[in-house]
């Protein structure tokens, strides 16, 4: 494994598990009967939904069953306040009728005291609408005008005109509207079509203005005293939307309105194919790292299978039973393609063995990683590096085995180094497209491509590391999981103590955290420094809500499969070690086994008691609880510590029923003996077997 490839392996251990504009949460649905044919042409026939932000205090409309708005919902009659009491900000002297929806405009008092009044008035919720006259204001002392404030209120680079103070009433009034509309409807970047004074005066006795903000805010509740008194619904619409609302009372009858909150899936179903996505990731990379002992006990059965004159097999080195199931491949390969190219055939792969001094080599480095990114926010070279790493192991577990087949097929005599190259240039072709989507792009992970590519990507590295990296004892399992364990604890539960109230695992797994601007802000201007972060580094699964309008995603580190993963692929490689002994022994020995887990060679049945699936099922179970804990807690969860007591105890538990516990623990000599024999043709009938394997399987 390349030292790019072992470092992105590596750093993808910092991810947890985790899961900002406003959006509007609600739904405003106005039924009516036209009388206008502008109307219908303007906003349909019979209704118009539109879409609101609701308030933070108050109680909450009913949820929809589905996309479409609901068909039972309670109509409200909708009612516009007194002119002497328009804004609500005043206790109210009047009563509406029950059942009624006050539309009422922003400003002077807070969202919660004009909740409060509508509710004494007897109205059953209330729509707040934005209005231009809400951005100015007067200062009671020296009387003059407080415009509005560029950038937050308008933006000039959209678009700015002069306006004429003749045709203004100043102090600035609803009766001003009309010109701000004409003035944003001549702007054609001015996407609210509508423009606020900016109190700069030219010398032709006009002002500037420019193209004004209109989007939907939160409604929060300044005064806790008085948001515990609400009980009624409270929406927030902005100057289009109620323009299309007074568009429908002025030119129709009956007109009523009905309010919902926007329908979300009760269930997170992503979570569940995420959960699916990283089990099955597990067992297949952990399946796939006892292929090698695998190989072995198939060329057996299929000598076994063959006619024999004379010919025989026997233990021997790891070398040359290497070259024996080598030669067999390269003979079969050669037989199905007729290509008499021995460089056809790809080389066996490098294998590096952890002992325990790695575990600590883990904690250095990942850690050292950690505050690296934490204090220099460097996230694009991370990026970089997965994109890098990733095309590598797509190149090698995707690509070079489907094009080798494709030869094999159509192109036999095809020399293999084009194959090396077409693999290559596809692989790191496909990587460098995913980088620039991800450097390119706002909030990548709500592209399809990226998203699935990024999964793709993660598949493979994971694959690729299990069969790279292997565990050969239970004690070196034990201490890397375990230190592995308390690194998550300690960086995701600890270091918020230490920094201020930052979780450096969370920081660094949200690209810096999340964005210090104003959400409304960050809806504006999305490229500002402060609206940057909180997008996940890359080195996860990823799989976006399905049917969830509010977005986000469900996320499972790289770090949660590849550590396990190392357990599993220990038990899976006992497993096979077990069985391909069984194979070899030919029945003269026996394993001390209660379960009936039997190997297809008839001539010798051979029974033994597996570790790997049990340890798959324990994983299932720890991530699924990993998962429950995200979902009820509303927050992101280490992983590591749901999946390392149940895996670690899984092991040692059979481990202990079956009289293997210190086997396990030390290294298991049947798996050593396996992985270190290899078979010969030696012109002798009949199976010998080495004393090391004969030691460890039978019975004394």
């Amino acid at each position: 494994m390349d030292a790019s490839r072992r470092y992105l392996v590596f750093i993808s251990l910092l991810l947890p598990d985790l899961t900002h504009s406003v959006l509007p949460t609600a739904g405003i649905t106005i039924k009516y009967t036209a009388t206008s044919p502008d109307l219908e042409f303007s906003v349909g026939k019979d209704h118009v939904t539109l879409f609101a932000s609701q308030a933070s205090f108050g109680s909450e409309p009913a949820m929809a069953d589905t996309f479409d708005p609901p068909s039972n919902l309670q109509s409200h009659l909708p009612t516009q306040p007194p002119n002497d009491n328009s804004l609500m900000c005043d206790a109210p002297q009047f009563s509406v009728q029950e059942g009624s929806i006050l539309l009422v405009p922003r400003g002077v008092c807070s969202f919660a005291e004009k909740t409060l009044n509508a509710q004494n008035a007897g109205a059953s919720a209330i729509i707040i609408y934005g209005t231009l006259t809400q951005s100015y204001s007067v200062n009671e002392t020296t009387s003059d005008i407080i415009f509005p404030q560029d950038k937050n209120d308008y933006d000039c680079d959209f678009g700015s005109d002069e306006i004429a103070l003749d045709s203004l009433t100043l102090p600035y009034s609803d009766s001003d509207d009309a010109v701000m509309k004409q003035c944003g409807a001549t702007l054609p970047n001015c996407q609210s079509q509508r423009c606020l004074l900016t109190g700069n005066e030219s010398g032709n006795d006009s002002m500037k203005a420019c193209c004004a903000w209109d989007m939907h805010i939160w409604l929060y509740g300044n005064n806790d005293d008085t948001a515990k008194q609400i009980n009624i619904p409270a929406l927030y619409v902005t100057m289009a939307q109620i323009d299309v609302i007074f568009n429908i009372l002025n030119n129709s009858q009956d007109a009523v309105v009905e309010i919902y909150q926007r329908w979300r899936p009760e269930y997170n179903y992503s979570g569940i194919l995420i959960w699916a996505l990283g089990v099955f990731v597990a067992w297949l990379g952990s399946y796939l790292s006892a292929g090698d002992i695998r190989s072995k006990s198939k060329y057996l059965i299929g000598q076994d299978q063959r006619p024999r004159e004379g010919m025989g097999s026997r233990v021997g080195s790891r070398e040359s039973i290497l070259s024996s199931v080598n030669s067999e491949v390269e003979i079969t390969a050669r037989d199905e393609s007729r290509n008499e190219n021995p460089d056809f055939i790809p080389k066996e792969e490098e294998e590096l063995e952890l002992q325990v001094e790695h575990a600590f080599f883990f904690i250095i480095f990942a850690s050292a990683s950690l505050f690296i990114l934490f204090f220099f926010k460097i996230y694009n070279v991370v990026k970089i590096m997965y994109a890098f790493g990733c095309s590598g192991a797509l190149t090698e577990i995707i690509f070079k085995p489907l094009y080798t087949k494709l030869a094999v097929i159509f192109r036999p005599n095809l020399p293999y180094k084009y194959v090396q190259y077409s693999s290559a240039i596809t692989g790191y072709t496909l990587g460098a497209f995913w980088l620039f989507i991800a450097f390119t792009q706002q909030h990548p992970d709500t592209i399809t491509f990226f998203w699935i590519m990024q999964d793709i990507m993660g598949v493979c590295i994971c694959v690729t590391f299990l069969k790279t990296m292997k565990i050969n004892a239970l004690k070196v399992a034990t201490v890397l999981l375990g230190v592995a364990f308390f690194y998550d604890i300690f960086f995701v539960f600890v270091t918020p103590y230490i920094f201020k109230g930052k979780s450096i695992m969370v920081t660094v797994a949200t690209s810096g955290g999340p964005p210090t601007k104003d959400p409304s802000w960050c809806e504006k201007y999305p490229n500002d420094p402060g609206c940057q972060g909180g997008d996940p580094l890359p080195m996860l699964f990823t799989v976006p809500r399905f049917g969830d309008y509010q977005g986000g995603s469900s996320l499972l580190g790289l770090g949660d499969i590849v550590l396990p993963g190392l357990l599993l692929s220990f038990a899976a490689r006992l497993d096979e070690a077990k069985k391909f002994v069984g194979l070899r022994v030919g029945g003269r020995g026996t394993l001390r086994s209660n379960a009936q887990q039997c190997m297809p060679d008839a001539r010798s049945p051979f029974c033994v008691k597996g570790y790997f699936i049990p340890t798959v099922i324990a994983y299932a179970i720890g991530l699924l609880m990993a998962n429950v804990a995200v979902y009820v807690m509303e927050m992101g969860q280490p992983a590591l510590l749901y999946l390392v007591p149940l895996t670690v105890g899984t092991i040692a538990f059979l481990g202990f029923r079956q009289g293997e516990l210190k086997d396990l623990w030390e290294g298991p000599r049947v798996l050593r003996a396996a992985e270190d024999s290899h078979i010969e043709i030696d012109g002798h009938d009949g199976v010998e077997a080495g004393s090391e394997i004969a030691e460890t399987t039978r019975v004394s």
